[in-house]
């Protein structure tokens, strides 16, 4: 018994102040490539995770206005439901620990204003992400009422990246308008 109590005790010297988080998974970097067909956005959110103990898991993603088309964790399909709450969160089931790597197909509908397509819908806040998507050449992208400038043109497409971070929350503009328009005042005094 002197033996184990030594042996436990060194162990817990050996890993310091070091201790596991309070949660059992942390999210830590996702990608989403988005392509449009028809009327929509389809978008493939490659979302990393780390599990540290192994164990039934409920992760939580928080993604609003999107549909969940396929669902694959570490290329098999994966087991997602939705929150019985008001939210209706989309959860997923782990229960192996390590790193993971979860694919999700979504879709998002683009809804035309005037001459504008605009969707909006809410990614993984928090999380270091990337956002990529490929418009035709004479259409700008404009996100959270900014315009994102292109990263090139290849032939009659152009590449948009821009970082999601944050609330997550994203609003995007797909427009022909090559200037933004503002409503900024222009205010005239006089003194005197």
């Amino acid at each position: 018994r002197s033996e184990y109590d030594a042996l436990k005790k060194q162990a817990k010297q050996g890993t310091g102040d070091l201790s596991l988080p309070k949660s059992n998974a942390l999210i830590y970097a996702a990608d989403y490539q988005t392509t449009i067909v028809d009327r929509q956005l389809l978008i493939k959110a490659t979302i990393s995770i780390r599990q540290f103990r192994q164990r039934l898991t409920i992760i939580d993603l928080p993604l609003s206005g999107l549909a969940v088309e396929s669902a694959q964790l570490n290329q098999q399909p994966a087991m997602i439901a939705r929150s019985a709450s008001k939210t209706q969160m989309l959860q997923l089931f782990s229960q192996k620990s390590g790193e993971h790597q979860l694919v999700l197909q979504l879709s998002a509908p683009l809804n035309t204003v005037g001459s504008d397509q605009v969707s909006q819908f809410q990614l993984l806040p928090g999380v270091a992400s990337q956002f990529k998507i490929e418009l035709p050449e004479k259409q700008h992208l404009i996100v959270n009422e900014l315009k994102v400038k292109p990263l090139d043109a290849a032939g009659k497409a152009v590449s948009y990246e821009f970082p999601i971070g944050g609330n997550g929350q994203v609003v995007l503009k797909l427009t022909e308008q090559s200037r933004e328009q503002t409503n900024d005042s222009l205010i005239f005094a006089r003194s005197g």
